[in-house]
């Protein structure tokens, strides 16, 4: 898949250093069985820039599920709906290309994180760690959502 950048109708008024992060070798850290070509990175741009960012991950863990790796809306923009409206698109973007279920995972420390995946229908799939990310010891807590009517594998729900 090639990278993609969707316009927006939205005009941000700021921006928050996205573009450094978009430099970042970031875009090519993928599962060892997996390539840097199966990721899409989709980034949405306004007259002032660059002001929300999304990676996923075709087929990972397995066929039809995708693999949302982050998606990073610039600070002056959330509470305003802009977060919904590009996971919207994410979604319908994924869906056209085969996707029937979404996961990603939230820091089990950011609960404004999973209120707002959950609230988009996510549900829980698992917990996993802790692990140490960034010198620290963090839970993740890993989230699902079907976009067809299939049944999600593992899910408590």
């Amino acid at each position: 898949m090639k990278s993609v950048i969707v316009p927006s109708v939205q005009s941000p008024p700021s921006m928050l250093k996205l573009h450094d992060f978009c430099n970042r070798a970031l875009f090519s850290d993928v599962p060892p069985e997996k390539s840097a070509h199966n990721q899409a990175v989709l980034g949405w741009k306004g007259p002032g820039g660059l002001y929300a960012i999304a990676a996923i991950l075709r087929d990972y863990p397995r066929d039809g599920t995708w693999y949302l790796g982050f998606m990073i809306v610039d600070a002056a923009q959330r509470g305003r709906g802009v977060g919904r409206s590009i996971y919207s698109t994410v979604e319908s973007w994924a869906a056209a290309r085969g996707a029937t279920e979404i996961r990603l995972a939230v820091l089990e420390a950011n609960e404004a994180a999973e209120r707002f995946w959950r609230s988009l229908g996510f549900i829980e799939y698992r917990r996993v760690g802790p692990d140490t990310f960034k010198m620290r010891s963090h839970r993740r807590i890993e989230l699902s959502r079907r976009l067809s009517g299939a049944t999600v594998e593992g899910s408590n729900k």
